[in-house]
């Protein structure tokens, strides 16, 4: 609505007038972090998803979490699978079952990468945001460099 202040001090005053608005929440980011320990011969893995707003706040709502195989020596992989769908409070740990991407089929003898998706759906809104992230898969648990 219109709002206007009026303010008198001594023989002095002034106004001003101003619109309000409907309060709209700030947006909000999702960030997916796998396991640093993660290695390739681990038959899970477990990432880390959170929502927040701009501001630091936490999202609530309801995570659905994708998951595909991607290999650089053999580029066609699966059609993304929705694994688990979750409620979300800030943060959701997920375990990924890497046999559910059945990467037995690939001829070449590394693993594949996994691309993940979180997508967010903010509760009371229905507002969503999607992030995705490919998640190379380290070949030894410890290298060390002299």
């Amino acid at each position: 609505g219109s709002w206007s202040i009026n303010v008198q001090a001594g023989n002095s005053q002034g106004s001003t007038s101003f619109q309000v608005e409907d309060y709209v929440l700030p947006k909000f980011f999702v960030s997916i972090t796998p396991d640093a320990n993660d290695v390739q011969t681990n038959p899970t893995v477990d990432y880390k998803i959170c929502a927040k707003y701009t501001y630091g706040k936490d999202v609530k709502g309801a995570v659905e979490v994708y998951a595909s195989s991607f290999s650089y020596y053999y580029p066609i992989g699966q059609k993304p699978v929705i694994l688990r769908v979750a409620e979300l409070d800030g943060c959701y740990n997920y375990t990924l079952n890497v046999s559910l991407l059945n990467t037995k089929n690939f001829t070449y003898s590394y693993y594949p990468s996994i691309n993940i998706t979180a997508k967010v759906l903010e509760k009371g809104t229905g507002v969503s945001e999607t992030e995705t992230t490919l998640h190379n898969r380290n070949r030894e648990r410890l290298r060390l460099n002299f």
